[in-house]
């Protein structure tokens, strides 16, 4: 119902609470430094605050919050001198003798959830909290937070966005459910200054018929190792016991990944799958009883890493998804849009590990340029 547009998302924690305030009050926000997402806010671009989520905000945004604040911008960005004189006045209470926020923008409030008290010209916040939508449809809005709250003074950005209703028709109630409000059919969303993490957000079509089975070969293969003149009992014993996730690699990848599924945070052993990066089928001995050569998944997640429905970007270890619309609905059920997985190893080792995930990421791609074209 309106032109498209950008909508910044600002997610400011309870230490910021002061600031946020007067921010509120003074109808202008800032940042300490400027980045390629900054840059893009311009007047007439919506905005949104989110202040105190109660939860794990770094690694997935969902939980409780006490506020959000839905704005339009008035200025585009503009910087002024970190110099406090009578042109550039102080405004935050932690800024002593300097503009530590020189990067500045306006706004006007139009909405906000639970309605802002204003008390001798000052706006006050509620002290409790409510339950964050947790809607698939602006799973961008809760990431752009994210992004927002793990590199502090930075502004998530969702460019080509639009609004479903009118600016008059938008009252502090709706505010508590964004997709009544929000257009996101065709947004994009920028994670960082210099790489967009998606492209349209729309699920494609669904694949073709090209199934990935890799537990079809399993009896071949430990045949093939039982039937081995050049291995030592042992060593078949330990190589079967790979192909199978058991034995000390399985042990080994315990302990590396503290018993822990690595997306979904599941700590029951019994539910842990040690799986390979690199296809146990196409690696050599040695990579086969590799720890590096590991991750440790739910059932779940070790099936969609397995058959190539997901992957991890090798140098940042960002989560990638096919272009699945099944498989797009079970990323965002599971709220690991953009999750960046944590590894236990360093320098050599990690350079490893990561050479191991590009050949997966190698062949995600291959296999699943056939199943979309």
């Amino acid at each position: 119902m309106s032109d498209v547009l950008n909508l910044h998302c600002i997610y400011v924690a309870d230490p910021s609470y002061k600031n946020f305030l007067t921010g509120l009050n003074e109808n202008i926000w800032g940042f300490k430094g400027l980045n390629d997402n900054a840059n893009q806010i311009k007047a007439g671009d919506y905005l949104l605050f989110a202040h105190a989520l109660l939860g794990p905000v770094r690694s997935r945004f969902s939980g409780q919050l006490t506020q959000y604040v839905l704005a339009k911008v008035t200025s585009n960005i503009y910087t002024v001198n970190t110099t406090q004189d009578e042109d550039n006045p102080k405004i935050w209470d932690d800024e002593k003798g300097e503009n530590i926020y020189p990067h500045r923008f306006n706004f006007k409030i139009l909405s906000a959830y639970p309605s802002l008290k204003f008390k001798d010209s000052s706006y006050s916040l509620k002290a409790e909290s409510f339950t964050v939508n947790e809607d698939p449809l602006v799973a961008k809005i809760y990431e752009a937070f994210r992004y927002s709250s793990c590199v502090q003074g930075r502004n998530g950005l969702i460019s080509n966005i639009s609004l479903r209703l009118k600016e008059n028709e938008i009252n502090d109630n709706s505010l508590k459910n964004l997709s009544n409000i929000f257009d996101l059919s065709s947004s994009i969303l920028s994670r960082n200054s210099d790489k967009k993490v998606f492209d349209k957000f729309q699920p494609g079509k669904k694949s073709q018929t090209f199934e990935v089975n890799p537990d079809e070969n399993i009896d071949n293969e430990i045949s093939t190792i039982q039937q081995s003149s050049s291995l030592a009992e042992t060593e078949k014993e330990r190589l079967i016991q790979s192909r199978l996730g058991q034995g000390q690699f399985r042990r080994d990848i315990l302990k590396n990944f503290k018993s822990t599924c690595l997306l979904t945070g599941i700590k029951h052993e019994s539910l842990l799958l040690a799986s390979h990066i690199k296809p146990w089928s196409e690696s050599t001995n040695d990579e086969r009883i590799d720890a590096r050569n590991g991750l440790l998944l739910s059932a779940l997640m070790d099936k969609l890493f397995d058959r190539y429905f997901i992957t991890f970007e090798p140098k940042s270890l960002r989560l990638i998804m096919c272009n699945d619309p099944l498989i797009h609905d079970i990323i965002i059920n599971h709220q690991l849009l953009d999750f960046v997985i944590k590894v236990p190893f360093r320098g050599k080792d990690l350079t490893i590990f990561k050479e191991y995930m590009h050949s997966h990421y190698s062949k995600f791609n291959q296999i699943n340029e056939k199943r979309y074209g």
